[in-house]
């Protein structure tokens, strides 16, 4: 027997017995499938919410929303709104804890820091290097800097950098780093990397091989 489905409106066939059971016992909605079946009966026990207009609690402009407890209108929003008070003297507490630092235990601790969270960029270069007995450091400190990599027989160092290199306040970082790393008798290299994946190690291979 031809039925058409309640959820679909698409015309399907179900054996003759299965209708006519469905009817004997009063059900009059047929559907041509479990999942059908399903959208249309959860549909009826939990309508769907409609849209309500909030105001975002960091700028003030209103957007519309299903979420009934949604609070910004956008991430960006929530962000900056999220910056509580306990948060910002949370901040400063941290501060003054590193204001008790000297230069070169802030340098120290952000190496440390570094070395932990950017490891897994480095992966493919730690394996070369290890395997060509080269002596290096990762997040090597040196003056008020962290550099990248540290080839010490070669007196060198190498600086990975990603697309945000680019913009005049990072270049004037990186032109200060260049003078500091020469200054201490270090040569400086700068190699351009897509930072979001692991470095490959053909990026420091020649470098490393040539005598």
């Amino acid at each position: 027997m031809k039925i058409i489905c309640t959820e679909c409106g698409i015309e399907s066939e179900k054996p003759d017995k299965e209708i006519k059971s469905q009817m004997k016992s009063g059900r009059t909605k047929f559907f041509c499938s479990m999942s059908c079946a399903g959208y249309y009966n959860n549909r009826k026990r939990f309508p769907p919410k409609p849209f309500i207009k909030i105001k975002c609690k960091n700028c003030n402009n209103e957007f519309e929303t299903k979420n009934y407890a949604k609070q910004f209108c956008s991430r960006s929003c929530a962000s900056s709104g999220s910056i509580t008070e306990k948060r910002i003297n949370a901040g400063k507490s941290s501060l003054n804890n590193f204001a008790n630092l000297s230069q070169e235990d802030m340098i120290s601790m952000i190496s440390k820091g570094l070395k932990s969270r950017e490891k897994w960029k480095y992966l493919d270069i730690e394996s070369l290097l290890k395997r060509n007995n080269i002596r290096f450091e990762f997040e090597f400190p040196l003056d008020n800097y962290v550099y990248d990599l540290a080839l010490f027989d070669k007196k060198l160092l190498i600086e990975f950098d990603g697309s945000y290199h680019h913009y005049e306040d990072q270049k004037e970082v990186d032109d200060d780093k260049n003078e500091t790393a020469i200054r201490n008798g270090w040569i400086i290299k700068r190699i351009k990397v897509n930072e979001k994946i692991v470095f490959d190690k053909s990026l420091i291979e020649p470098i490393i091989l040539k005598g």
